[in-house]
């Protein structure tokens, strides 16, 4: 029996999720000083790299194998849902971002108009932007971010392969995401550990990189390769930052964070199932004469000629 790439996908990304949370955990009791700083040259940060750096030659290496597999000829052709039930794991996800969003929101709610304690003294960043103001932008393009995740996957329980080309949704969560990014960077980059955010950044860093190769894939730039590397990437690092979040009880970074991690992980399990098995779709080509052609898939022809 051949070997099914979402299978082999699962299990690397099991273990590196394992090692990755199983290293923090090591890292965070032992190597971690009074001070808020890391003990240097501590072995659990050493495992902890290793672990990213095994994660990253793995997720690479079958992103090749997956763009060896076939040619993907279109968005669905590369995203459609194999089972309908799949449609809960995007709706989940959405439904997370958009409840951290609203505990983002909530939290600059009953701070007023002060910065979180971490972002103390940096109120206003030599950019120019207040990093409360970015806040509550980033916290409000979660929302959509979070509804645009749940679009994603109505787009792909479609079986019209014209209903995948130039989706505006897809951009939703990649654009979520940049804010995020930048608000994460606002709001820790005065700690004086580096070691302790680097991981979310490099987190949401590969997550947004990762919602604008899937979305290539609608406009017929597709990307197999870089795809499944980034997402495997993201999911790895927003795992590190996932065990940091239940440690220090930051509900709303938690969510957000596990919120990606679903969507991406939604996303990924659909590449790969559909590298092993093509999806019957109605087919999408160029209009000749100013209107849209569809194609019947096999199920309607056979239909038709009974």
């Amino acid at each position: 029996m051949a070997l099914k790439k979402r299978w082999i996908w699962a299990l690397l990304l099991a273990v590196a999720l394992a090692g990755a949370a199983l290293s923090r955990l090591w890292q965070r009791g032992s190597a971690w000083e009074e001070g808020g700083l890391v003990t240097p040259g501590h072995p659990a940060t050493y495992t902890l790299l290793a672990v990213l750096a095994a994660a990253a030659v793995g997720f690479f290496l079958l992103g090749r194998w997956t763009a060896g597999a076939r040619r993907f000829e279109s968005y669905l052709d590369a995203f459609s849902l194999p089972c309908r039930g799949l449609l809960a794991v995007y709706v989940l996800a959405g439904a997370l971002m958009v409840a951290g969003g609203v505990l983002g929101l909530m939290e600059l709610t009953r701070q007023g108009a002060a910065p979180r304690q971490r972002a103390a003294g940096l109120a206003l960043l030599p950019g120019g932007i207040d990093a409360v103001v970015v806040g509550w932008i980033n916290n409000l393009a979660l929302l959509f971010g979070g509804m645009g995740a749940a679009l994603v996957g109505w787009v792909n329980s479609r079986r019209e392969e014209a209903k995948g080309r130039f989706s505006w949704p897809l951009l939703l969560p990649g654009y979520a995401g940049f804010l995020w990014l930048i608000a994460i960077y606002q709001d820790r980059a005065t700690e004086p550990n580096v070691l302790g955010y680097v991981f979310v950044l490099l987190g949401a860093l590969c997550a947004v990189s990762c919602c604008y190769t899937q979305a290539a894939f609608s406009f017929e730039k597709p990307m197999p390769t870089l795809t499944v590397w980034l997402g495997g990437m993201a999911l790895t690092a927003l795992g590190v930052e996932l065990v940091d979040a239940l440690l220090t009880g930051d509900a709303a970074q938690g969510l957000v964070s596990l919120g990606y991690m679903l969507y991406l992980a939604g996303q990924s399990w659909c590449l790969l199932t559909r590298a092993d098995r093509p999806a019957d779709l109605a087919r999408w080509t160029p209009p000749e004469d100013g209107t849209g052609q569809r194609e019947e898939t096999q199920e309607e022809v056979e239909r038709h000629e009974q």
